[in-house]
């Protein structure tokens, strides 16, 4: 059974229907990234403009790999125009995996 991380598996909060409320969450990943304890390792955009970005642009997918630096797991965050945000933990080879659409932001 794995260990509980105490930063990283405690990021999300989820609004009253148990969907993961996606301000909340954000902010809660941008303190522990402002604070060390988790860093994003490669992203669409920066961690603080995700949020805005969703809702302003007709983009389909703005995602994030965080590190955390307490676990040493490797977290995705995505927010989809579409569906659901998905949180999980994911294998580090999933980043250069994943169908980038540029190579600005790292």
């Amino acid at each position: 059974m794995k260990e509980v991380c105490l930063c990283c598996d405690t990021i999300v909060v989820l609004n009253e229907d148990k969907n993961i409320n996606i301000h909340a969450t954000c902010e809660a990943l941008i303190e522990r990234c402002t604070s060390g304890k988790m860093k994003v390792i490669r992203g669409d955009c920066p961690l603080e403009m995700m949020e805005k970005l969703l809702n302003s642009d007709p983009i389909y997918s703005i995602v994030q790999f965080i590190h955390c630096n307490i676990c040493n797991r490797t977290i995705f965050w995505g927010l989809w125009s579409r569906g659901v945000p998905i949180y999980k933990v994911v294998e580090e080879k999933e980043i250069e995996q994943w169908p980038w659409k540029d190579d600005k932001f790292r």
